[in-house]
């Protein structure tokens, strides 16, 4: 058996909540591990990488909405091809889920998220500087606008971030209907967050050495997402903290540079335009700075 959707991003996106309110519904199945990735990779069009592929699903039930939760899918330039290889391996008519942040927030999330694993610049403004992808993800309409040549718009899903955070029961029971499952909704806690950088383990010794030992990895698959939590939690070190906000000028160049991008976006999923207030973006980042000047 292979997927019967794909969640294709964005990273920093809220992906790995959807994620997991999707796993505590009945009739939905997602591998162990939620993001394979193996869409990105031309071995998946082999013999050898599709059993891999469908090894992943075996112990789904047929009846399953089975998912494949890839924020890889939507980062090109870091992977190119996806779509292509989505099409020959699973057809044309799975459903596609794409969740959108606001740019700004994505970007400045994502920093913070490589800071705990990366070296990379202490600032966010560095970090626009070294790692110029971070843009390129945020590029919503070009990113899917590359799915669409493959795909018809009626089987690309555009989710806002904050609008799916301020009511996941209700995007779940949406969801539903297009992923052909039957909702449950009192097994979502709308107070649980996942995956956020403070979360994210910094520590590279004990809890490194635990995950990658052979007795983990097979025990692995068989531990429920909130054991293997807090088992992470047990052993981990703390992410590093915050780093500062963006400055002025680093958020009016990422708001001129995605501008156009945005302006497509608006069109495409057929809302005004902005979808996010740039004076409010501004704002909020400004606010940051003061509070940070302030030393509170």
């Amino acid at each position: 058996m292979l997927p019967t959707f794909l969640i294709i991003g964005a990273q920093k996106s809220g992906t790995t909540t959807l994620y997991r309110d999707l796993l505590t519904q009945p009739g939905v199945y997602f591998p162990y591990h939620k993001e394979p990735t193996m869409l990105a990779h031309d071995r998946v069009l082999t013999p050898e990488g599709l059993a891999e592929y469908e090894a992943l699903f075996a112990s789904a039930k047929p009846s399953d909405a089975r998912g494949d939760a890839s924020t890889g899918y939507a980062r090109i330039p870091r992977f190119t091809n996806v779509p292509e290889r989505a099409r020959q391996v699973l057809g044309t008519d799975i459903p596609l889920i794409y969740l959108l942040r606001e740019p700004v927030s994505r970007i400045v999330s994502q920093h913070h998220h490589v800071m705990t694993s990366q070296t990379v610049p202490p600032t966010v403004d560095g970090f626009v500087d070294a790692e110029p992808n971070a843009i390129h993800f945020s590029r919503y309409a070009f990113q899917a606008k590359v799915w669409l040549e493959h795909y018809s718009a009626d089987r690309l899903h555009i989710l806002l971030f904050e609008e799916y955070v301020a009511d996941r029961r209700g995007a779940i029971s949406q969801l539903s209907g297009v992923l052909g499952f039957t909702p449950d909704l009192d097994k979502i806690d709308p107070d649980a967050r996942f995956n956020t950088a403070q979360d994210r383990s910094s520590d590279s010794g004990i809890a490194m050495r635990i995950s990658r030992s052979r007795p983990y990895q097979r025990l692995r698959p068989l531990l429920p997402a909130a054991t293997r939590d807090r088992l992470r939690r047990a052993f981990a070190k703390k992410a590093p903290p915050p780093p500062p906000p963006p400055s002025e000028a680093c958020v009016d160049r990422l708001l001129a540079e995605l501008e156009d991008d945005q302006r497509e976006l608006a069109e495409l999923i057929e809302r005004p335009y902005p979808i996010w207030d740039p004076q409010a973006v501004r704002a909020r980042y400004a606010k940051l700075r003061e509070k940070q000047r302030d030393g509170s």
